[in-house]
């Protein structure tokens, strides 16, 4: 690798950081506070909501400022004061979580509280909020931690103190449910003057969101499907309006919006003035939807809609019932990589959102008045100047049409063939988006950019099961077709690279992370035409994991389109028809080498890619497993750790299409 590559790799690094976790607008509407951050440290931190976050600012021109270094130890949920002036935050500065406030320049900064909770992650979701007239900060916490963090800290535990039976499956989950404390959530007020804090009142069960302020003493929060109106200094608790109220809008006259999502694709809008609920009506959108925001007085609904491997940002007209499309299609404004989402202004129509393309890392939008301006350029400095063209493309593949995103190597010239790898997505249900995000990504995932500037074409297909393209797309995976069906697509990606005159026939190769690390495998049981293959984090035998775990097919009733008229007890009744599902069943099949990755953190030793090592050793198939020891599905991916996955990657596809030696440093750690 010479030194523009790893120079490649160091700015990819450096923008795997910049993902959009928080987006705050200042009071007067000309500044913007960003929480960046990610999961890409070790478990213990992460799984106790503590991650590398830090906030930044957006001014009206532009301009960034970093207000919270790496030395604040993991910073966010910043929230303006009433005038602008004041930010407050939380912070583990001081050693533990707690709140925190500076000057809007990041200066004057100052601990608030001094907690003394028990629980593990209590800060967990946690929600700030300034009182109309300065005086408090109202926020909340959970003194007994999340259940997921008590859990975490049982397990780290390790042995129990009592014996213990088990007479049902389920007695398991009740006994490490019963080790567990309650799951409260306290609503605290501080006095910013003096520092005092007191409690305004707990509820058990689920967490209290802060929705906004009645009068400068009164708060509407809400518990569950429940809203109540809080006196903050009485602590006068009353009931406004219990049932379902996905995304509440307070209004000046005191009434209230609701926006509910009464189907995957269809709003149901509400309005709630003097007690009486009045239906608005419905809308619907083209695809998957998520409520983002509303609009400062009400008069429109932010709502996102994932089409294949678009999300298209949406305003809802609430008078009309009317939809505007504000994004365009092949861009991303809402995903897992930047959870934010858009935010609207708070004294004038229009809203903020992170944007991205195959191209295009992910910058801060405004859209209004029919327009969209960038504002941010926080990934400028980073981005390569020669970035590989990138196509959306769709193939046909047993009467449905594959939408795929096709990454062609760099310097790119039509009609030459190139080495091509086609790369296969986790879930089954998870999808392949059009973000540079989703071709950067390290973590164990594609990597696209990278690859096709060391010469391959990449081609991610979302095939059937895929989520965007609708229920009968999903269903696909039923019936015992969960490989079979998706297998069928891959073939049918391999067909076009070659008919397109873009792959060379004796150099493919094939990826995959999750499921697709079973996909892999299952494919390279049944095709030879691969001549290399990388499988991270499966699973490949299906079987051994579903009795384990005691649910069929991954844990269909969570997935009910991988059911169809499969038996769910087949794992007990006819095991033999997981021959169809399980790789490991056609082991014998396998002739393409195989690169297994596996972390160590998430399953000792990688117990399931052991057996399918095994079982290579014996046939004598060329294969690797690696273990990246602090890394999980979602995180832990460190720098370390996804620089020697992408030059791992490289290394081994160029040894295997190529004819390239494994470098030394390959075998020998």
């Amino acid at each position: 690798m010479n030194n523009e590559g790893l120079s490649w790799i160091d700015g990819l690094l450096t923008m795997h950081y910049y993902q959009y976790l928080e987006l705050i607008i200042s009071p007067c509407d000309t500044e913007l506070l960003v929480v960046f951050g990610n999961s890409d440290m070790p478990h213990e931190e992460y799984a106790l909501e503590e991650r590398n976050r830090s906030i930044w600012k957006l001014d009206s021109h532009g301009e960034a400022y970093q207000l919270t270094g790496h030395e604040e130890q993991d910073s966010h949920s910043p929230c303006y004061s009433p005038d602008g002036n004041t930010i407050a935050y939380l912070s583990k500065k001081s050693g533990k979580k707690e709140i925190w406030l500076m000057d809007k320049h990041g200066e004057n900064k100052r601990q608030l509280t001094c907690s003394n909770f028990e629980g593990p992650d209590p800060f967990n979701g946690s929600m700030l909020s300034w009182s109309p007239d300065h005086r408090y900060i109202l926020y909340t916490a959970l003194p007994n931690g999340s259940r997921y963090g008590q859990n975490i800290v049982q397990r780290r535990m390790g042995n129990r103190e009592k014996i213990e039976v088990i007479s049902e499956p389920s007695d398991e989950v009740i006994l490490s449910q019963k080790r567990l404390k309650d799951l409260v959530s306290t609503l605290y007020r501080v006095d910013i003057e003096t520092g005092q804090t007191e409690p305004i009142f707990t509820l058990k069960g689920t967490v209290n969101k802060l929705l906004g302020w009645f009068d400068d003493k009164v708060l509407l929060i809400k518990h569950g499907n429940v809203l109540k109106r809080v006196h903050i200094e009485s602590k006068e608790v009353s009931e406004v309006y219990s049932g379902r109220a996905d995304l509440v809008k307070l209004l000046n006259s005191g009434g209230l919006l609701f926006a509910n999502l009464s189907s995957s694709n269809e709003v149901e809008i509400t309005s709630f003035f003097d007690g009486k609920v009045i239906p608005k009506g419905r809308v619907s959108l083209p695809g998957n939807s998520r409520l983002h925001c509303w609009s400062h007085d009400g008069s429109k609904l932010y709502v996102s809609s994932q089409q294949g491997v678009s999300n298209i940002l949406y305003s809802v007209d609430v008078d009309e019932l009317s939809l505007y499309p504000i994004t365009a299609q092949n861009h991303v404004v809402h995903s897992y990589y930047h959870p934010s989402g858009p935010v609207s202004f708070n004294n004038q129509i229009g809203v903020v959102f992170p944007y991205s393309a195959p191209k295009e890392p992910a910058e801060l939008h405004i859209a209004e008045a029919g327009s969209i301006e960038k504002i941010s350029n926080f990934h400028g400095i980073y981005l390569p100047l020669n970035l590989s063209d990138v196509r959306v493309i769709q193939y046909p593949s047993e009467g449905w049409e594959i939408e795929s995103i096709l990454v062609l190597p760099r310097d790119y010239q039509p009609g030459h063939k190139y080495p091509a790898l086609i790369y296969l997505h986790g879930g089954p249900e998870f999808y392949v988006e059009a973000s540079f995000t989703e071709l950067l990504s390290a973590r164990a995932q594609s990597a696209a950019h990278f690859l096709a500037a060391n010469g391959y074409a990449v081609l991610l297909p979302n095939f059937r099961g895929s989520e965007g393209y609708g229920d009968e797309h999903k269903n696909q995976l039923g019936s015992y077709q969960m490989m079979r069906n998706p297998y069928h697509d891959v073939m049918a990606a391999v067909n076009y690279l070659i008919q397109e005159n873009i792959a060379d026939p004796d150099k493919l190769g094939i990826y995959g992370t999750s499921f697709g690390a079973n996909l892999t495998a299952w494919t390279i049981s049944h095709t030879n035409c691969f001549k290399g293959a990388v499988s991270v984090i499966g699973v490949y035998d299906n079987l051994h994991h579903d009795r384990s775990n005691g649910q069929a097919f991954h844990a269909h009733p969570r997935y009910k389109n991988r059911l169809g008229n499969a038996d769910p007890n087949a794992m007990w009744t006819t095991p033999d028809v997981y021959k169809e599902l399980d790789s490991i069943e056609h082991i014998s099949s396998i002739k393409t080498p195989l690169l297994l990755m596996e972390t160590s953190a998430e399953r000792k030793y990688g117990q399931n890619a052991k057996l399918l090592f095994n079982g290579l050793r014996f046939y004598d198939v060329e294969s690797y497993l690696v273990f990246y020891p602090q890394a999980f599905h979602s995180g832990g991916w460190n720098d370390e750790y996804k620089k020697d996955y992408m030059l791992r990657l490289v290394a081994w596809f160029d040894y295997c299409l190529k004819g390239i030696s494994l470098p030394e440093w390959f075998k020998n750690n």
